[in-house]
């Protein structure tokens, strides 16, 4: 493994833009898709397979923020998902990196508001102020999806050559 909306809102049902072609762990016109255990020890990989797969499609401009996003989004699945699994899918489409995370919750996701003294339930918190736009939307079998995206910079000319 290489790997509603709007900025700062929308868990609302609805799906990422663009969404594209994937293929498992390889590319295949910008996509790759993984199926991860659910052990939290294998967030960090993601993390990185994501960063690097899209640092290798050319687009690192995102690929910090789109690897936290991995990371807080994979954290959430495997501690109120399924123990099963999730499934981890990452697409570059016209104008945007999109990384979708499907788990074995129904159940649409919540922003907590934690206590400061709380250790956790910052993690949608942190997509809201990272993600250009993310949601939600239900599966089959009781699964949901939880998309985000990035809205990749703009080609110049001097950059299309």
């Amino acid at each position: 493994m290489p790997l509603s909306t709007g900025r700062g809102g929308g868990s609302g049902e609805g799906d990422p833009p663009h969404r594209g072609h994937s293929a498992r762990r390889h590319r295949a016109s910008a996509g790759d898709l993984v199926d991860i255990a659910p052990q939290l020890h294998l967030v960090a990989p993601v993390r990185h397979a994501v960063i690097a797969t899209l640092r290798l499609w050319g687009v690192p401009e995102v690929a910090d923020d789109m690897g936290q996003i991995a990371t807080e989004l994979v954290v959430n699945a495997l501690l109120h998902g399924d123990p099963a699994g999730v499934t981890v899918i990452l697409t570059v489409r016209d104008s945007d990196a999109v990384l979708e995370v499907d788990d074995g919750n129904g159940g649409h996701p919540a922003v907590r508001h934690p206590a400061t003294d709380d250790e956790g339930g910052r993690g949608l918190i942190l997509v809201q102020a990272l993600a250009d736009r993310w949601g939600y939307r239900p599966g089959t079998c009781g699964r949901k999806t939880v998309w985000a995206s990035l809205t990749l910079p703009e080609v110049g000319p001097e950059d299309a050559s």
